[in-house]
């Protein structure tokens, strides 16, 4: 139920300003989850198009499923950009310059929701955090769900773990180390296994075989929490929020793990929307990992999500990231091909074998 103040010229999350009561509704947009345009996209989009240019504001972008598209918007639609196979197609539905929001406007129009979410956040994590005989840690990914988190609860002063999966982002990691430096309370953990040495074993991930979830994430951190806390059950507070995806949309406050044995997830922040999160961080002034002035997501950078838009920025952003993904994937590829064919020749031997000893 997005709305727009015309008096704060900002959107407003669930249809209500905080400061002006009714606002207007935004009927075209059609995705629950809607995120900020980065500086980068921001600046390719500027350079792909004379007919509008985009300001140093705040601009909202999502993905339209149905057209499947993404348009960047203030109270209306300004354009829509496509990536197709000869690079990124740009459509204004508009001309001229747009200064985008503010971010003090856009925490006016949603303070008393932003206010809300916070109260419960922190309600349902005490309420976990007081029950006796768990320890308690946050799962801490330098992503920014995870950032606000560990604002969020920093009262408890839990202890942080970061798992370092051998493919992380270098900006990712320089914030770790920021982080590490300045609060100290982190533990690293390191995945033993090599994600491009599997590759060549198992194929490259996809989206219906993220293998590498096991092997980098669940394995190390399974093994983390067995040394450091002698088999025992533990609390660890995530990040992970409803409507990031269909798979966690039935997600309650409170569930054991799939594949980790010995952790019962805590997830205080399951309401809060995307723009919930970064308006939380940008009313508290709290760093962040510079890899959203690139990515509206951070993660592994050989993620199987989204992974044809990010290797279309990566060209222009991490040359060497991108170059190395291209010859892997397209090594992996090839190798599982020859073996798709050796597989296929071999069925077809048995196939004429068998008719020939009908016959």
């Amino acid at each position: 139920m997005y709305g727009w103040c015309d008096k704060c010229k900002a959107i407003a999350l669930e249809g209500r300003c905080s400061e002006h009561g009714a606002t207007k509704p935004l009927s075209f947009i059609n995705s629950i989850d809607i995120r900020p345009l980065t500086k980068f996209e921001k600046q390719l989009l500027n350079n792909e198009s004379n007919d509008i240019k985009l300001g140093e504001g705040i601009f909202l972008v999502y993905g339209d499923r149905y057209y499947r598209r993404k348009i960047v918007f203030l109270n209306k639609p300004l354009l829509e950009f496509k990536l197709l196979k000869d690079g990124i197609h740009v459509k204004p539905y508009v001309k001229g310059r747009f200064e985008g929001m503010n971010k003090e406007d856009l925490f006016i129009v949603n303070k008393d929701r932003l206010d809300r979410l916070v109260q419960t956040s922190k309600e349902f994590a005490d309420y976990a955090f007081s029950e006796n005989g768990y320890s308690c840690i946050i799962s801490f990914s330098g992503g920014k769900d995870s950032i606000a988190l560990a604002y969020l609860l920093k009262k408890y002063k839990m202890k942080k773990v970061f798992i370092d999966t051998g493919i992380e982002f270098k900006e990712t990691y320089d914030f770790i180390k920021r982080f590490k430096d300045d609060n100290g309370n982190l533990d690293v953990i390191k995945a033993k296994s090599n994600f491009f040495l599997l590759c060549k074993e198992k194929g490259f991930p996809k989206y219906e075989t993220r293998w590498c979830c096991k092997t980098q994430k669940f394995k190390p951190f399974n093994d983390y929490l067995e040394e450091k806390f002698n088999g025992e059950p533990v609390f660890v507070y995530t990040g992970q929020r409803r409507w990031e995806g269909l798979s966690r949309l039935e997600s309650p406050f409170k569930k054991p793990h799939k594949y980790i044995v010995r952790q019962i997830s805590i997830q205080p922040m399951l309401e809060w929307l995307t723009m919930d999160v970064w308006n939380y961080i940008w009313a508290n002034n709290i760093s962040v990992n510079k890899i959203y002035n690139i990515f509206g997501r951070g993660g592994c950078w050989p993620c199987p999500f989204g992974l044809k838009y990010r290797m279309f920025i990566l060209q222009y952003t991490h040359p060497k990231l991108y170059n190395l993904i291209k010859k892997y994937t397209s090594m992996v590829s090839n190798n599982n091909n020859k073996k798709e064919s050796s597989t296929r020749n071999r069925m077809y031997k048995s196939v004429i074998d068998r008719k020939a000893n009908s016959c």
